[in-house]
């Protein structure tokens, strides 16, 4: 019976439970506080009681930290600041059975600098998201990632390289990127979300907060994507006029599937007539001065232009295998026809329509491969369907050599009334024209002179004035005028008192006494 009961102590004792050692969560303290409740009474014993609580600070060592009522269930840690503490907590039961745990509490100061948590990934695909999204987040001097950002206004800036000289900056227009910047911080990280850039250069993120120095980003490359699709510049109008040889000067481009320009070496384009399989030129896509239609060339259609390339699909990387494409452009509907002879130009002429050749109208001229007429210089003018500058030739009103810059208009008192370098003619004597005066019709006499228009001029004799074209006119009846050439009527005076003359009078000799009165002619009568 004494053996029994030793054996049943013994059992009692190999499973004897140990407490168990619980430290309540301790939330993040932030500088300036310093203080934080240790609370363990959530420890327990499942076989007995807790008879001993023992708090110590593991880490770090050292510490000015103090841990007052250290054998208490709940204790308070004092004099802390920023950085990471260890705290242990042993509690021993009433079997001298023990157990420990610890807990992490983290001092947050103030915030002091932003970092880059995650860098972008060194090279990805325009159109496509970053392979790896930067991640920006605060910290305190020790290191700690600072949560409570909302007085520090967090922003973010895109910036782009322009040259080769990494200091050489700008900002990114908002059209080169798609995602969310500035991003939106969440406890002390701002993370770029879903950021896509569609342009290909070199580029950096820059992480900002009122009050601290920003942050950049390592940079980062953006490579096209591969080649999608061929691109035609130059073909917009409707019309081509063909000269010895056709060349807009249009622009071939290999782009990816947004636009950016995905193969830069020499390639070779075959340029045909759609729907007609018509070969039109084989040519250098690089080039653009090697697109020249042959001169017999002339149609209304659309140009199909087409290309084969190696490409690589992911730029990025130099282990992906190129792969070999092939691209088309198809041009809108346009016509090329050929020139006109010379002293003609198209008209007319559309995406569906030649048109056909017209003669220049009087007063322009078209040489060889002119695909417009040009005008006469002012004052001049050409026959219809002139073919050189030099069938320009001064008109009537104008003078000097044929195909001069300009023409000298008549002067005042001279008239050209032919077309050519003939030099313009004076007026008739006492006549007069106005400045550019095209005929002898606007040679009119002066003042005190009468005549047809362009013919002879005659002198107003006395008795008589003009002051305006026409006839010389005659002096009223009671007056005389004895000057020829008068100019006005101011010249006919009045004839002396009690005295008549008739119209016309030359001479005051000619003024008589009136009926009723005597005195000799041209003095003045009495009743």
């Amino acid at each position: 019976f004494n053996v029994y009961i030793c054996h049943l102590t013994q059992f009692a004792i190999a499973f004897q439970i140990a407490p168990i050692s619980r430290i309540a969560t301790v939330q993040k303290v932030r500088y300036p506080q310093t203080s934080a409740v240790l609370n363990g009474s959530k420890s327990s014993d499942l076989d007995g009681r807790i008879v001993l609580y023992r708090w110590r600070i593991i880490d770090p060592s050292g510490t000015e930290a103090v841990i007052k009522n250290p054998n208490a269930p709940i204790s308070n840690l004092s004099t802390l600041v920023p950085g990471p503490y260890q705290i242990e907590l042993v509690v021993e039961d009433n079997d001298f059975s023990s157990s420990s745990s610890i807990v992490q509490i983290m001092v947050v100061g103030k915030a002091t600098t932003l970092q880059f948590y995650r860098q972008p990934s060194p090279c990805s695909v325009a159109g496509k998201h970053l392979v790896s999204q930067p991640i920006a987040s605060v910290h305190d001097d020790v290191g700690s990632i600072v949560d409570d950002t909302n007085d520090l206004h967090l922003s973010a800036t895109l910036l782009q390289r322009v040259s080769h000289n990494v200091e050489d900056l700008s900002v990114a227009t908002s059209f080169l990127w798609l995602g969310n910047i500035p991003p939106n911080p969440s406890a002390g990280f701002a993370i770029f979300s879903d950021l896509v850039l569609l342009t290909p250069g070199w580029f950096s993120v820059q992480f900002s907060a009122d009050g601290l120095v920003p942050a950049m980003s390592d940079f980062f490359r953006i490579v096209p994507g591969r080649a999608q699709y061929l691109e035609v510049i130059g073909l917009s109008r409707q019309c081509f006029l063909r000269k010895d040889v056709w060349s807009p000067n249009i622009l071939v481009f290999v782009t990816d599937s947004i636009g950016n320009t995905a193969f830069s070496s020499n390639f070779t384009v075959v340029a045909s007539i759609f729907d007609l399989n018509k070969h039109l030129i084989t040519f250098d896509g690089s080039q653009t001065s090697s697109f020249k239609l042959d001169s017999t060339v002339s149609f209304c259609g659309q140009i199909l232009f087409e290309t084969t390339i190696l490409t690589n699909p992911n730029a990025c990387s130099s282990s992906t295998k190129a792969i070999q494409v092939t691209l088309q452009y198809i041009s809108e509907p346009l016509c090329v026809a050929s020139m006109c002879e010379p002293g003609a130009v198209r008209q007319d002429c559309s995406s569906l329509n030649m048109g056909a050749c017209q003669q220049c109208p009087v007063g322009k001229y078209s040489f060889s491969n002119m695909t417009s007429c040009s005008s006469c210089p002012q004052g001049s003018t050409s026959p219809s369907g002139s073919t050189k500058f030099s069938d320009c030739q001064c008109g009537t009103g104008f003078t000097g050599p044929n195909g001069v810059s300009s023409c000298q208009g008549c002067s005042a008192g001279s008239f050209k009334d032919v077309v050519g370098d003939a030099p313009c003619q004076m007026c008739p004597d006492h006549a007069h024209s106005s400045p550019g005066s095209k005929s002898s019709i606007e040679c009119v006499c002066n003042p005190g002179f009468s005549g047809p228009s362009g013919g002879q001029c005659t002198i107003c004799s006395a008795g008589k004035y003009k002051f305006i074209a026409g006839s010389c006119i005659a002096c009223p009846r009671g007056t005389y005028s004895s000057f020829m050439g008068a100019t006005s009527g101011n010249a006919c005076r009045p004839c002396p008192d009690q005295s008549d003359s008739p119209a016309g009078n030359a001479a005051v000799i000619n003024c008589t006494c009136l009926v009723g009165h005597s005195g000799p002619d041209g003095v003045s009568c009495i009743a």
